[in-house]
């Protein structure tokens, strides 16, 4: 049947949460390994630059070969590494056009949300607009993330806790992603000259205050 909706490229995978950071990067890493080994293109986006050195010091001790996505790069070939970068830098029309070539399967799975809904919104707009294809979107995110404790992480934590759920174990359902959009759309609420930061922590203690 003929339709008049456009379909989206944007493949939005539900929120995936763990207790605490260091789990997230574990099971981030491990995801990124699985889909390069399938000749997949994962790329693993920060929207702070705090994030991603954190994150790149993590790869570079647990000797896992990974490259900085900074500017245009040929992905002709299968990947055999993890690609990293910051979400400023999938803007740039020349770095998406090459991620994009062929229409190779590519999947963003992002470190952190942006506190601002806005501004996460655009990014993965800008992103569409470019891409020939389907690209699989996924956030990743725990219990200690600021934007998550600004909206009862810590409360959520002990509940899951009483549940009997391990530490190990991810949550993940459409419900806490709409929760989470709805804690950006409050935040932007509260936020009138945003101040930039490098990292999360530091966005909250200048932008946001409860």
């Amino acid at each position: 049947m003929f339709s008049f909706f456009k379909k989206s490229k944007i493949n939005r995978i539900d929120d995936k949460i763990w207790f605490t950071n260091d789990y997230k990067i574990n099971a981030l890493i491990k995801e990124a390994q699985s889909l390069a080994a399938k000749n997949e293109i994962a790329v693993i986006v920060a929207f702070f630059r705090q994030t991603l050195q954190e994150f790149e010091t993590r790869l570079s001790s647990s000797a896992i070969a990974y490259r900085l996505l900074s500017h245009p790069y040929d992905f002709s070939a299968a990947p055999a590494v993890i690609n990293i970068t910051r979400a400023s830098t999938l803007t740039e029309t020349s770095l998406v056009e090459q991620l994009f070539k062929n229409n190779t399967a590519v999947n963003l799975l992002f470190l952190e949300h942006y506190p601002l809904y806005a501004t996460e919104d655009a990014v993965l707009k800008r992103i569409e607009e470019q891409t020939p294809s389907t690209t699989n979107v996924c956030f990743y995110s725990s219990l200690d993330d600021e934007i998550l404790k600004s909206f009862g992480g810590e409360r959520l934590k002990e509940i899951i806790q009483k549940l009997g759920m391990q530490e190990s174990e991810t949550i993940s359902h459409a419900m806490i992603t709409k929760a989470i959009t709805n804690a950006q759309k409050k935040i932007q609420q509260s936020v009138q000259n945003e101040m930039p930061t490098e990292s999360q922590q530091q966005w909250f203690t200048y932008n946001y205050k409860q």
